[in-house]
């Protein structure tokens, strides 16, 4: 789960509690005001009554107490009302019981019901002035106005919570947004991009922990640049200084072949036997130093690559015998390791193109050595090659920037090595083209020396310094197929 939404539900459940905890309050606050207001109606009830009789009886005017009494039974919880003089009913809300005589006065209430009484005195006579209301009718009107209440409440709370809720989404995206950047960042970085950096919007000092969390992330970045470029000088100044020697040592070696071989011609049959012996040894020495003098001349066109020194020398080049020159570098070692290595009839049809014609062999060289590395004896690597536009290159290749002219003209040359070997994992399709990268098959022994991750590296800035694509297309088990693509000029 995300810091985003983190946020989001703990400022939705701390929202929750509010509207809850002060709902709670607003509901029993609001049913205490209701019901003091039912008693207060109720006894200005009561005391209107008792106004009322002292008028009438004080003017002798029975029959207005008898329709205001009679009145009162609008109120849907008076069960009765009453004026007593001490043998009848002066007035009542029941006209039939109005000059009643009755020794006592009749109780209308139940044991729930509300009755309030007052006696007043009107001439020197008392007369008994009294209410009753039905509790469970008052309960239920109070209960009517709760519901209402309750939902204006839940309305409300409703209305409260939605804002809230995007309020918090919003408070928690400002929040996340420069992690999520600050991660973005540390992404770029993890994969070599040492020109990344943040954007602060205070002064060096300043500003709340996200702020200095940005600075101190810039200031790794600078300092991972400036260890860069020590490794960058070192390695650029190792193999300047090894070549010169390692240069000497092929010299010599040369020499030595060169003599033990003459020496061999002219040396009795003992002697020969040993000049044989070392022969070989000359020759193991002189296949390590090649090997040495390819892996220096990698480190130097890496460093050059990343220094952005490094250039191409173009040139009009038959695609067709590059290719050709390509595969019978390897025909022989492909035989001998029993895998076929061909060509496709399409090679043939490829025009002259304006290339750095050894970089691009460079780049051949390098992905058939791979396919050799990785098939097993008894399968087949086919080199296959085609003039594609660019729609048809923006399909094959997701990363490919259309030219946006021409779009339906034939004009990269799109050249495919494909095998029948161990293929690759899916987790490492995208970091076999990185610095010292291999990948790690699974329980095959990768054929003849291994490298050490630059050459897929260089074949990808020879190809992207022509303008051009490199990509690969893979599964385990299942072979692979790396493209490249060459714009035509």
């Amino acid at each position: 789960m995300s810091i985003k939404i983190k946020i989001s539900l703990i400022m939705a459940v701390l929202v929750v509690l509010v509207l809850v905890l002060f709902s709670s309050i607003l509901y029993f606050s609001q049913s205490r005001v209701i019901y003091a207001q039912e008693r207060l109606r109720h006894a200005t009830i009561a005391e209107s009554l008792a106004q009322v009789a002292e008028e009438s009886l004080l003017s002798g005017d029975d029959f207005s107490l008898i329709n205001y009494t009679f009145k009162l039974t609008k109120n849907s919880a008076l069960v009765a009302a009453y004026v007593f003089d001490g043998q009848k009913y002066l007035s009542h809300t029941n006209k039939q019981l109005v000059r009643i005589v009755v020794a006592t006065p009749q109780e209308f209430s139940g044991p729930d019901d509300e009755t309030i009484s007052k006696e007043i005195i009107v001439g020197g006579n008392r007369y008994l002035v009294r209410t009753v209301f039905s509790k469970k009718i008052v309960t239920v009107v109070m209960r009517s106005a709760l519901d209402r209440i309750f939902l204006e409440i839940l309305k409300v709370s409703l209305v409260v919570f939605l804002i809230s809720m995007v309020t918090a989404y919003f408070f928690a995206l400002s929040l996340v947004a420069p992690v999520l950047k600050l991660s973005l960042a540390a992404r770029e970085v993890g994969k070599g991009d040492l020109s990344v950096e943040m954007e602060t919007s205070v002064p060096d000092g300043g500003g709340d922990e996200m702020e200095t969390l940005k600075r101190d992330f810039n200031s790794m970045v600078a300092r991972l640049r400036q260890l860069d470029e020590m490794k960058k000088d070192f390695v650029s100044s190792v193999t300047h200084e090894l070549k010169s020697p390692l240069s000497a040592v092929e010299s010599y070696v040369d020499l030595l072949s060169t003599g033990f071989v003459r020496a061999q011609g002219k040396a009795d049959a003992g002697m020969k036997q040993t000049l044989a012996e070392w022969i070989g040894d000359v020759a193991y020495i002189q296949q390590n130093t090649r090997r040495l003098f390819a892996f220096i001349n990698d480190l130097l066109d890496t460093a050059k690559m990343e220094r952005g020194a490094f250039g191409i020398k173009k040139s009009k080049v038959e695609m067709a015998e590059l290719i050709t020159q390509a595969i019978r570098v390897f025909s022989l070692k492909a035989e001998s390791l029993g895998v076929k290595l061909d060509t496709e009839a399409s090679l043939v049809r490829l025009p002259a193109m304006m290339v750095d014609g050894e970089r691009v062999k460079q780049v051949l060289l390098n992905l058939i050595s791979n396919a050799l590395k990785y098939t097993r004896p008894g399968g087949r690597i086919t080199v296959s090659a085609e003039m594609v536009d660019d729609l048809r290159l923006t399909f094959l290749c997701k990363r490919h920037q259309p030219s946006g002219a021409g779009g339906a003209q034939a004009s990269y040359a799109l050249i495919c090595v494909s095998d029948t070997g161990v293929g690759i994992p899916a987790g490492d399709l995208e970091r076999v083209f990185g610095k010292f990268e291999q990948v790690k098959t699974s329980g095959y022994l990768v054929k003849g020396a291994k490298g050490v991750g630059l050459g897929l590296y260089i074949a990808k800035s020879i190809v992207e310094a022509h303008g051009g694509d490199i990509w690969v297309e893979s599964a385990e088990g299942a072979g692979s197929r790396f493209y490249f693509a060459l714009p035509r000029e």
